[in-house]
């Protein structure tokens, strides 16, 4: 684990991440004032599970990110994210997507592309809509709230493993659908 948190940085261009041996498991730049990340970072993929990137400037997401196959878990919470690219398909063995607190005002239909998601955060966004995610078989959680949502996305029925859905603070109301059919077998905190 290396943590480079609240450390005021702009760049991590300069800092040798080789240093560990190629066992890098978990990297922490949150809280920084990251705007870009070198393509350098690729070279952490083969290790790399947990990668933090909360509360920096983030605008969009690096590519070097979307080479990080080997990632379980993504934070990118309270950035400025105004767009997901639909590549973020390549990173297959996400558990953990949290997008919170940034400026995304749709999701690529290839969030579906990620078999192994578990935990989905997209509270806190200008989401008006979300794709159909019925493909996310092992989903667990999926928060979306303080978005602009007006009904339930396409596909909640066929979550079998979905425990917690939040979609308080919107403008949503569920009422009887296929989509909230199993709406008992919820916590739904709306």
């Amino acid at each position: 684990m290396l943590s480079l948190y609240a450390n005021q940085l702009t760049t991590i261009k300069d800092i040798h991440l080789g240093f560990t041996g190629g066992n890098l498991r978990e990297l922490n730049l949150g809280n920084n004032e990251l705007t870009d990340l070198p393509d350098e970072l690729a070279s952490l993929a083969p290790t790399l599970k947990v990668l933090w990137l909360d509360d920096n400037l983030l605008k969009t997401l690096p590519k070097s990110i979307l080479e990080l196959g080997s990632l379980s878990a993504l934070r990118l919470s309270r950035n400025a994210l105004e767009v997901l690219p639909a590549q973020i398909r390549q990173l297959r063995s996400l558990e953990v997507l949290a997008l919170d607190s940034n400026q995304l005002e749709a999701l690529p239909e290839s969030v579906n592309d990620l078999p192994l998601l578990r935990t989905l955060n997209v509270r806190q966004n200008r989401l008006a809509a979300l794709p159909d995610l019925g493909a996310l078989a092992a989903l667990q959680t999926l928060a979306a709230s303080s978005n602009r949502l007006a009904a339930a996305p396409p596909g909640l029925e066929c979550l079998q493993k979905l425990e917690h859905l939040y979609f308080n603070r919107n403008q949503c109301v569920l009422g009887h659908s296929p989509q909230t059919a199993r709406v008992g077998a919820w916590a739904l905190l709306f």
